[in-house]
């Protein structure tokens, strides 16, 4: 709960709950929708109830885009807003459990010490704080009661993590860790995965997988309409597009394209046993294909000119070993199942721990396929990609792991050697260590005090009043 609202604006979440619900509780208000009995309270945190009107305000102060809301309240995006204002409520509490205050002093010495509202002689100017809270749209109590907020939230976090001092041997194992040295052998996956097949393979294969393999050719009829094919005119003037509408209705009516050309005088285009290739690159036909199964007669607005289809017939055929486009993907899918099923059985021998020199030697079939090289440090990702290289250097030695490269290639590597460097050269370094070492215990501390304030404080939510909330917005 605390390290989520620590991280909430470096969550990806942020993006989206920055910019969601404002403009329609300022334009419209809410009205009766959280009018009566119990639906004004959207939240019980132990007996404090929580408003929906305190939620309403706290959304408000985000500035947020109502199209956003609109956009994602499927993909959680209420949830998640109150999941955070939750996380600030019970901050609160505790704030006034531990009666954390900061005085009138203290919160003028803060303001007065800022140097963005010192002049040219580096003294506090009350001209520019004034300045300042007049282009953000703030009066004075406004920002000081944030700033009073803030400040006792910032007191609370030194209570929990102040005064950690990193012990050395700690500071010296981060710097060891990942300043170490670990030589690995490994074998490129690409090099030994089965990529070729005979006939008779790929012929069982095809005969295994028929349903899958087969193909729908599609046999459809089109025309672009243009104001020139319509009107014979350049101008998108009311002429075509009450034209455009015509022929909308006679498709609602049921009319066919063959009908609709024949009123219109169109020169439609007649495709046959089309289907989808690589490298086709026709926006019309692809999208006229990915709707084969959809609506036969289509109307479809593209900007420029409008897409008339009628798809006529829809037909499965299982191709023939003769077709190369067909040959070359049923080989790219049995390389794929080649590629899972090698995969899978060297995950299942490292995780039972069977895995040995003797089946790394067996697969690499070739003795010079196996390669070394050295990895100079956490951050060496020179040949292995940074989540790889984490395992790695998480890992003793003789360890397997399965690892990647930033261009997706898979590795079966071993670790045959580790050389730590023991001693931090430079008072830069150990000072960076020593705030990484920290940095790790406060971690540690905060992920405690989520688990005390999650055991403190009980949180019973509305249901029917978080309902409401997310149907006024769609």
């Amino acid at each position: 709960m605390l390290s989520n609202l620590r991280n909430f604006s470096k969550s990806r979440f942020a993006p989206i709950l920055v910019a969601i619900i404002i403009i329609p509780f300022l334009f419209w208000g809410m009205g009766g929708v959280f009018s009566g009995g119990n639906t004004n309270n959207i939240v019980k945190i132990n007996k404090y109830n929580v408003s929906t009107e305190d939620f309403i305000n706290y959304v408000n102060s985000l500035n947020l885009d109502p199209k956003d809301i609109k956009d994602n309240i499927d993909n959680g995006a209420i949830e998640n807003l109150l999941s955070q204002f939750i996380s600030i409520k019970i901050l609160d509490l505790e704030i006034d459990d531990l009666n954390i205050s900061i005085s009138e002093n203290s919160l003028a010495k803060k303001i007065t010490s800022n140097k963005s509202f010192f002049d040219e002689n580096e003294k506090f100017s009350r001209l520019k704080y004034e300045k300042f809270l007049l282009s953000n749209n703030l009066s004075a109590v406004d920002f000081e009661n944030q700033l009073r907020d803030n400040e006792k939230k910032n007191e609370l976090f030194s209570y929990i993590s102040g005064g950690i001092k990193s012990p050395s041997f700690l500071v010296n194992q981060i710097f060891e860790n990942q300043n170490k040295k670990v030589k690995v052998k490994y074998i490129n996956l690409n090099e030994v995965y089965k990529n070729k097949f005979s006939t008779d393979e790929i012929s069982l294969y095809i005969s295994k997988n028929k349903d899958s393999l087969s193909r729908e050719l599609v046999n459809f009829s089109y025309v672009k309409l243009n104001p020139q094919t319509l009107t014979q005119s350049n101008e998108y003037n009311n002429k075509y597009y009450e034209t455009i509408d015509e022929i909308e209705n006679l498709i609602f009516d049921g009319v066919s394209i063959d009908k609709i050309k024949n009123t219109y005088k169109l020169k439609i285009i007649n495709v046959n046993d089309f289907y989808l290739k690589n490298d086709e690159s026709d926006e019309n036909l692809i999208e006229i294909y990915s709707n084969r199964n959809s609506d036969k007669i289509n109307l479809i607005d593209k900007n420029e000119y409008f897409l008339l289809y009628e798809i006529k017939v829809v037909k499965k055929i299982l191709p023939t070993i003769n077709d190369i486009y067909f040959l070359n993907k049923v080989k790219k899918e049995m390389q794929l199942n080649e590629k899972i099923k090698l995969n899978k059985k060297l995950l299942e021998k490292i995780q039972n721990k069977k895995m040995n020199d003797e089946n790394f030697i067996r697969i690499s079939k070739n003795i010079d396929k196996i390669k070394e090289t050295q990895i100079d440090s956490f951050n060496d990702d020179s040949l292995f990609e940074e989540g790889s290289i984490n395992l790695i250097y998480s890992l003793p030695t003789n360890s397997f792991i399965l690892a990647g490269d930033n261009n997706k290639n898979l590795y079966l590597v071993k670790i045959i050697d580790i050389v730590n460097d023991k001693f931090i050269k430079n008072e830069d370094d150990k000072n960076s260590y020593k705030i990484l070492s920290n940095s790790n215990i406060s971690t540690e501390i905060y992920r405690s005090f989520d688990l005390y304030l999650n055991a403190k404080y009980k949180v019973k939510l509305n249901e029917k009043t978080l309902e409401r909330v997310k149907n006024y917005f769609k």
